[in-house]
């Protein structure tokens, strides 16, 4: 391909903007380049239904990996908009790479593949419109960070995926799946932190889920699971033990200090990392917080882990329970009576004890935006409110 000028023609910035304008031309170049080096991934994990297994050992990257392209081209937006004039990277951009670089493995991506990307892309932004030495080097530099991520990793022995077994599925009510399975070998997470998970039902999909119970060394592992999307929808319709799930890339840093009471809003299958924070304090040496939990559903039969919350609440004096409905339906035989009907945010910013408390709050996104505002209108200080940061 044709260089579109001579290099030393463009300043700095105008060689940002140009890179930014033809990124999707170089992204074909750059891929046409990395495909003629045959690179392989490193071993990955592979979902597949029970009674089979993956059939080749060896896969190219065609099978471990497939990026979305908005997603792709989103990423190289914001990771151009944060080069510096003086060819670094901005703090948000430097740590994503970073992160980037851990992330990537659950694709069969190492280390040692960035210093194949760095090539490739240093030829096509060559060939493309030239480059120069300082060009170069923040190249060199972004897949530097890259690899940081996955080495970092890498070195802590870090398993890039795990399999997961399923070991068995439960169905509360026909909306949600409880999917409770053991990884091998165990993949460490924080209580309150996602995990990526990839099933045989949408094999080529990514997805994040939050374990409904703190790591363990036996691998053991709970997720919650409500009907929603085809992602979803496909899970909790589909999911059979003996079939095996791939679980990778721990993130996220919803947590609490101890040292203040605390108020969690959970919206449905949200409870899950609020379940796994509960249990961490359960099974904690030294004594908890106060802590008052709002459980929302939008209908009784959806609130599908209240005899559980009940029996944590009569065994434990630091914890307050509230169930909280959307719907004004009749409950299930032996229900107990909620605790009030109402979305569960609102329910929780005028009944809850929050002034002086941290405020973890879980769930789908609108339920996150409607109890944030729920929060700030009541007076709360927006550095209480804490939460998960899927979706």
């Amino acid at each position: 391909m044709a260089r579109h000028s001579s290099s030393d023609e463009y300043t700095f910035a105008e060689f940002l903007a140009l890179i930014e304008e033809h990124r999707h031309d170089l992204v074909q170049l750059t891929r046409t380049k990395l495909r003629a080096m045959d690179l392989k991934p490193r071993a990955v994990h592979f979902p597949h239904v029970a009674g089979t297994e993956y059939a080749n050992p060896t896969p190219d990257f065609t099978q471990t990996m497939e990026l979305d392209e908005a997603y792709l081209d989103r990423t190289i937006r914001f990771v151009l908009r944060g080069i510096t004039t003086g060819g670094e990277f901005a703090t948000d951009q430097a740590e994503f790479l970073v992160a980037t670089g851990k992330d990537f493995r659950k694709f069969g991506v190492g280390s040692k593949h960035y210093e194949a990307l760095e090539s490739a892309l240093v030829e096509a932004v060559g060939e493309y419109m030239g480059v120069t030495k300082k060009l170069s080097d923040t190249i060199n530099l972004g897949c530097s960070l890259l690899a940081y991520g996955a080495l970092e990793d890498e070195e802590a022995d870090v398993p890039a995926t795990s399999a997961a077994q399923v070991l068995e599925v439960v169905h509360p009510c026909d909306a949600i799946a409880v999917i409770r399975a053991q990884m091998d070998p165990p993949l460490p997470y924080w209580s309150g932190q996602h995990v990526e998970v990839r099933t045989p039902h949408t094999p080529q999909l990514w997805r994040a889920l939050s374990p409904a119970i703190p790591f363990n060394e036996d691998g053991l592992v709970e997720f919650h699971v409500r009907a929603v999307g085809p992602f979803s929808r496909a899970i909790v319709e589909g999911s059979q033990p003996g079939e095996q799930w791939v679980v990778a890339n721990p993130y996220g840093d919803l947590q609490i200090s101890g040292e203040k009471p605390v108020v969690m809003v959970a919206g449905s299958t949200g409870l899950a990392p609020a379940r796994a924070i509960l249990l961490d304090l359960i099974q904690s040496e030294e004594r908890p917080p106060m802590v008052q939990l709002f459980f929302g559903a939008q209908n009784p039969d959806e609130l599908y882990e209240w005899q559980g919350l009940v029996g944590f609440e009569d065994a434990f004096d630091w914890l307050d329970l509230y169930l909280v409905v959307q719907e004004d339906t009749p409950a299930p035989e032996g229900f107990e009576a909620y605790t009030a009907r109402g979305l569960v945010g609102d329910v929780a910013a005028e009944r809850g004890s929050w002034r002086d408390a941290e405020v973890l709050i879980t769930g789908g996104p609108e339920m996150k935006r409607h109890t944030v505002e729920a929060f700030l209108r009541a007076g709360a200080e927006r550095e209480q409110l804490r939460f998960d940061v899927p979706n």
